[in-house]
Order: C-alpha cells, then structure tokens, then sequence
C-alpha cells in the first residue's frame, strides 16, 4: 500500500487541484487504484470535493479532523450562500471571485469565497468590524460550519481556533500565541488525553494510532514536505515502513530550512524526491552527504495528445496567457505588452495570476487598449488547460516559472516565453528565453508567422516524450524497489 501525507493546511481552504500530492495519488491511481490512501493529519476543509473534482472520490482517506469532529460519515447538504443566516438589512455585492458584504451601504460587513467560482455553496466567510478582520468561518464542503478562527489586531496571526462537529458542538479548541501553537483542548479524550501541547503533539498522536496499518515492510509512506510533517515523522519513529521526503519543487525554500534538520533527513527518510535533476543538483552541491539519497521525479506526468497543426487550424488563436506571479517586474512587462497590442497584428492578453492581481497594476494598460485585455482569476485545472488551449503562446516571466502550468502548456503542445528556462524548456525551438525588455519584439515574432509557429509546436508536442505517466511512474517503482 501507498500512503500519501499531503501539506493540505489551513492557511489555504481549497486545495489547488494542481498540488504535488494531488498528481500523485492520480498516478498511482492510475497504476494500481486499490493500493493508495491518503493521510490527511491538518485541516482541509474541502477535501472531499477537491478528490472528486480530480476524479479520486473512491480513494480511501484517513483523516484525523474527520475523526475529531465525528464527520466520518456526513450527508452532504451544501450551504447556499443565500441560506446563510445573514442578519437583515446587508447588501451582497457578487464580485470576481468573491462576493462582498455590507452594511449600511457602504461599511464593509463580510467577504465570502465560495468554492469554486461555478458554484455559490459556501467556503470561508471573512468578518470585520471597521474595515479590519476580525474572525473567520470555514464550511465543510459536506455543508456545515467546521471552524471558527479570530484573529489579532494585525488581522493576520489567529489567537484562537474553534471546531465543530456537524451538530455545531464544540469538539477542539487550539489556543494560538504569538502565532505558534500553544494549548489543545479536545471535548472527548483521544488514545486517554483531552489536552496536547501543540497541533504537532496531536498529530503525532493520530499517526501513532494509526502505526499498526501502517508499518509494513511491503507499505511505502510519501510525505510533501513541511516543517510540520517532518516533525510528525520524526517524532512518530515509524521504523518498518518505507519513507520519502517529496518536495514539489524548494526554489527559495532550501535556504529557509534549517541545516540541522537537514541533517536528519538521510536518517529518517529511503530517499528524498525533487522534482528535477537541476534541484537535486543544487541540493547535492549544498549538502554533499546527502548525494546517494536524493532522485528527481516529475511531479506532473503527462499524456501524449494529438492536434491538427495545419495552418488552417491555427489563425483563430489569437490570445497570449501571461501567467503573472509575485516575483516579476509587472512594470517592465506591462510596459512591452502595451506595444505589443498597439501593434497592427489582431491581439488579445488573458492575465491568469496566481497571486493577487491590484488594480493599480490594471492602469499601468493604455486606456485604448484595455478591451482587449482580460483577467481570470479561476484556477482550477479545467480552466487553466482551457485557457492554455484557446491561446497562441504562454507567457511566463518570473523567476521560477509556474511548473504545472508549464507541463499543461507542453501537454498542450504550446510554445512558450520564459524569463527563466527549466527542466520543461529541454527542446530547443518550442521555447523562447527572453528578457523584460525584448518581450514584445518576442512576442510578435511568434505570433506574425504562423508557420514558425507550427514549428515551436512541433517541438513542444515532441518534449512531453520525457515526461509521460508511464516513465513517472517507472521510476518511482525503482525507488520503490530500491533500485536507484
């Protein structure tokens, strides 16, 4: 059996269909559906509509908060953001992707996040009280209120978490300090204790509980890295199961973490898996010692697809996808796609952000060009393989490309412009390396001859070859068998 233990937290109430536990457990799904099981230890609210939005409904999933909430077994009945016991006299202004609430007209009551932007059932709920938060509820995607957070003046650092059973009893509450963990007071006793010192402490406990399933010399147990899961694994000691260290990919995230427990990695772990061989170089190059236990695998294997590349069927692709994260100088880039739609060439821009996206960066658009600039804010697989499928050319111009997103522009058989080229870059002529400053003249060079086009696309669809499930998936199954 393969156990996966995912970093679902609850700083972040869906979980993104693209996370590395996600594409996991569809690997190995598709491999062998009957020996894959998820081990959910933090809060995820949504976890059972996200596995059945990724078609993985059937998936087997021991969760300690479902066990602590006593929601093992819930009839869904989803809440409507109309339903909710709003009090009278507030006014719901739908926005994009999430609705406002006010009071008095113009005093800012509530912000709502529904789950997905095609449907109203509720997410989380944000309160405030002088245009400041106060406190936030969170919905079980099941359709009862599952947590309460309030938060310090800062709005920001949580003071104190409430959960619920799907009666609304109360059946934990974690006392926070100075944001870190501090007191766990369970209503019911769990394995003889009602109080833990940390959510660690806790979920060290519900693992522990778990050990006899678990520890088989034939089970393979892979955990996504965090702070938190690598404290739960090691202070669980599970000795006769087979584990792995994941990591989606540490670019900044190798400096942040501490050497010492580093260190304990290669004594803890069969093998820590990074998602490309430039990773797993830099990691070896940083701590030496750790060279036999590190391996690169693909987080985002793909399937070959087959598209008519005829002329023809290419002059209807009109749009460019910029996917626009933080680390970029919106700016500059801003500034070259100006000129590239004041160009006589028939253009559209689709911004896909996958951070915020403030106005203020809206108006650095030429007022006459605005129409033909659009901003989706819906980042869900679907929508995102849509988007890459309507348009002529993928934009990426930070400093670590989106890697999801660049695997489903492959996939797509799309070319792409890159600031930064990665492991998804590997087929000279279906990319285009450029600089802030030339990313116009980069752009239309592309998008003026059809048939160099075709050509980038040729080589695109060409690249997927290193990239397909079944290679993926060889190769964890010689990680498995110890023989890499």
């Amino acid at each position: 059996m393969i156990y996966v233990l995912p970093k679902w937290n609850s700083t972040v109430p869906i979980i993104p269909e693209f996370d590395n536990s996600v594409k996991q457990i569809q690997l190995f799904t598709e491999a062998s559906s009957d020996k894959v099981s998820v081990l959910s230890l933090s809060f995820a609210s949504q976890t059972k509509r996200e596995l059945e939005d990724n078609d993985l409904e059937n998936t087997p999933v021991f969760s300690m908060f479902n066990t602590l909430q006593r929601a093992l077994y819930v009839d869904e009945q989803r809440i409507d953001i109309n339903d909710f016991n709003w009090p009278k006299g507030l006014k719901i202004i739908e926005g994009d992707p999430l609705y406002y609430v006010y009071k008095n007209q113009v005093e800012l009551y509530a912000k709502v996040w529904l789950h997905k932007k095609d449907y109203s059932f509720l997410n989380v709920i944000d309160f405030y009280e002088n245009n400041r938060r106060t406190h936030r509820y969170e919905f079980d995607d099941r359709g009862f209120l599952s947590r309460k957070i309030f938060y310090t003046d800062d709005q920001i650092t949580p003071t104190e978490e409430l959960y619920f059973a799907p009666d609304q009893q109360i059946v934990m509450n974690h006392k926070i300090v100075d944001g870190r963990s501090s007191e766990i007071t369970l209503e019911n006793e769990f394995n003889g204790k009602n109080k833990f010192i940390s959510l660690v402490d806790l979920q060290t406990e519900y693992l522990l509980n778990l050990s006899s399933d678990l520890e088989n010399i034939n089970n393979e147990l892979i955990v996504e890295y965090s702070k938190d899961n690598h404290e739960i694994i090691k202070k669980s000691n599970l000795q006769k199961i087979s584990k792995y260290l994941s990591f989606n990919n540490f670019n900044n995230l190798i400096q942040q973490i501490n050497s010492d427990e580093i260190a304990e990695w290669k004594n803890i772990y069969n093998k820590i898996i990074v998602p490309n061989p430039k990773q797993k170089t830099e990691l070896i190059n940083l701590y030496p010692d750790l060279k036999e236990h590190v391996i690169d695998i693909s987080p985002y294997p793909m399937h070959i697809k087959m598209y008519d590349l005829s002329l023809d069927a290419q002059e209807d692709k009109k749009n460019i996808l910029w996917v626009s994260q933080s680390d970029e100088d919106k700016n500059a880039i801003i500034e070259q796609f100006n000129k590239m739609l004041a160009s006589d060439q028939e253009i559209s821009l689709t911004i896909l952000p996958i951070n915020e996206f403030p106005q203020e960066n809206m108006n650095l658009f030429d007022i006459q060009h605005r129409t033909k600039v659009k901003i989706d804010f819906n980042q869900s697989e679907s929508n995102i393989v849509k988007l890459i499928a309507s348009s002529r050319i993928v934009v990426d111009m930070a400093k670590y490309p989106n890697q999801f997103i660049q695997s489903k522009t492959l996939e797509a058989g799309l070319p792409q412009i890159v600031l930064t080229i990665t492991e998804y870059n590997r087929e000279e002529g279906s990319y285009i390396q450029s600089t802030n400053e030339n990313l116009a003249e980069n752009i239309l060079g592309v998008t003026s001859d059809v048939k160099k086009w075709v050509q980038m696309r040729q080589r695109a669809m060409f690249s997927v070859k290193g990239f397909l499930s079944v290679e993926v998936m060889n190769r964890w199954n010689q990680v498995f068998n110890q023989e890499i």
